[in-house]
């Protein structure tokens, strides 16, 4: 390939890898414009809970530094319902499994965690 001929294709190279990154982009806001509007029609709950299960799920690679995370945990409610909320890593890492205290969420979203209270 002669170096007029690498000139010439490098734009298309560029759309050949821009589109596939935009198309991207527009589905992953999308899907957190979706979650967003659902976690915020969704009704506010308060109940005495316990952490069962902690667990951070890694991301994509973040830009070459290592691997972003998502934190989760699984709490059990007196009512029986399991309820898996996505956290910020401090209120992760506050927390140890088998905390008991009242959990307040809306969706899939957490609010806080009080340790230690039950309110009957």
């Amino acid at each position: 390939m002669t170096p007029e001929q690498i000139l010439e294709f490098l734009p298309k190279l560029f759309w050949i890898a821009m589109i596939p990154a935009i198309g991207f982009g527009i589905i992953r806001f999308i899907v957190l414009e979706y979650r967003t509007h659902k976690n915020s029609n969704a009704p506010v709950f308060t109940d005495h809970a316990t952490v069962f299960i902690k667990h951070p799920e890694t991301d994509a690679p973040y830009l070459g530094r290592g691997y972003s995370y998502v934190y989760y945990i699984t709490f059990h409610t007196d009512f029986g319902e399991s309820v898996r909320l996505y956290m910020n890593r401090d209120d992760f890492y506050t927390l140890s499994e088998g905390d008991t205290g009242m959990l307040t969420w809306q969706g899939e979203k957490f609010w806080k965690f009080i340790p230690g209270k039950k309110e009957e």
